[in-house]
């Protein structure tokens, strides 16, 4: 089976059927997971010999927050690049390429043309002007 993390809905069946005292190998195969997941559900998320599935979710989403690389633009030389570029309107992939040859021995300034756009977005969205930058402004409206 492939590796994927538990659904709110899945750890509602999960808590349905652990209350009826399902065994974690029928409980795994109804949800479509191997049932070392159910117990690993169980251990992590449950408190008290109890599990909510609602809490659960809450626990698994901060975990995996908390998990996620620090943001790009936050180191400020790559920012620093970033802006120049655009406003020279170059495009992200134009800036996400050439950043990789200005600047090949520093692993910290690699940026996806995605993770560009992403910024961009983001910061449209806290009322930045740097979308007014892209030759196309897809993000208008």
């Amino acid at each position: 089976m492939p590796w994927k993390h538990l659904t709110l809905d899945e750890r509602e069946v999960l808590a349905q059927r652990t209350c009826r005292g399902e065994h974690p190998q029928d409980i795994a195969a109804v949800i479509g997971c191997h049932r070392g997941t159910v117990y690993r559900e169980w251990r992590r998320n449950g408190a008290d010999g109890e599990y909510f599935p609602a809490r659960a979710q809450a626990a698994a989403d901060a975990r995996r927050g908390a998990s996620k690389a620090p943001w790009k633009m936050d180191h400020e030389p790559l920012a620093a690049y970033v802006k120049d570029k655009l406003s020279k309107y170059w495009s992200p992939e134009q800036i996400a390429g050439r950043v990789r040859v200005d600047f090949p021995d520093d692993p910290a300034m690699r940026i996806s043309h995605q993770g560009l756009y992403d910024w961009i977005v983001l910061q449209k969205a806290e009322g930045g002007v740097w979308h007014t930058f892209l030759r196309r402004n897809w993000l208008a409206g």
